[in-house]
């Protein structure tokens, strides 16, 4: 959910211990490690890459046990901020 400057990633963690957050914008060719996440939502406010510029973001996420990847890599949800 975007709002204003700010993007909420709600999730569901169940009994995992939280799940690790990905993200790709626009210009770039590859999805980076945003955040290791333990309570939903997670808040995305970083600032555009070029300011007063709407800008695509690309996120998936992936549930994460102690230190373990566990299932499979969530569908992507694109965002514009």
């Amino acid at each position: 959910k975007a709002s204003g400057n700010k993007i909420a990633i709600k999730f569901v963690k169940k009994r995992m211990t939280g799940i690790r957050l990905y993200c790709r914008r626009a210009n770039e060719a590859d999805f980076s490690l945003l955040a290791i996440q333990h309570k939903s939502p997670y808040n995305d406010t970083r600032k555009n890459a070029t300011a007063n510029q709407p800008e695509e973001r690309q996120y998936k996420a992936i549930y994460f046990m102690n230190d373990d990847e566990v299932g499979q890599m969530s569908d992507i949800i694109t965002v514009t901020v």
